[in-house]
């Protein structure tokens, strides 16, 4: 686990692709949340390589 304090407020796409530099991994899988997840929004996903949600229509109760 590391601090990621850094990337809060970004989209999933621009942590992502941040991740990768900042780890030099290329082929970097990542699984996270973008503002709305930060925001606690009810509907918001979890996000995997930039495109995949997990949560769609998901309404949390």
């Amino acid at each position: 686990m590391r601090d990621a304090s850094h990337l809060w407020g970004k989209t999933v796409g621009d942590t992502e692709d941040g991740l990768r530099e900042e780890l030099g991994i290329p082929g970097l899988r990542t699984c996270c949340i973008g503002p709305a997840g930060e925001n606690l929004v009810k509907f918001a996903c979890i996000m995997n390589d930039k495109h995949r949600a997990a949560g769609r229509s998901g309404w949390a109760r």
